[in-house]
């Protein structure tokens, strides 16, 4: 909610503070996808039996849905500020000219 917060307040500019926070927003949620194993290792009891065991799936899959959404908000804020190419003119450059129909030349008869 705080990266939510500093996303909302940072404004929809291309400036240097908006930019840091929104590749905070990027950068924080990746990497504690990544590290999944090590977020949940201290509930990870090696002691108790495995019939006492409970299992971490379903908590280790929402943290991880809980980051990917995080990261989402992230990307609309980078489309809201024009960081992400997501219109046709920003793929401009790719398309091929075509090729001249008519020739004019100037010249005095």
């Amino acid at each position: 909610m705080m990266t939510a917060f500093m996303l909302w307040m940072s404004g929809s500019g291309v400036h240097i503070f908006s930019i840091m926070i929104t590749g905070m927003a990027i950068y924080n949620p990746v990497k504690s996808a990544l590290t999944v194993s090590t977020a949940f290792s201290r509930f990870d009891d090696a002691k108790m039996s495995p019939a006492d065991k409970t299992s971490l799936l379903f908590s280790k899959l929402t943290f991880v849905v809980m980051n990917l959404l995080a990261m989402c908000g992230a990307l609309y804020k980078m489309s809201l500020m024009g960081l992400l190419p997501n219109t046709p003119s920003d793929w401009v450059s790719f398309l091929a000219v075509p090729p001249n129909v008519q020739f004019a030349s100037g010249g005095s008869i």
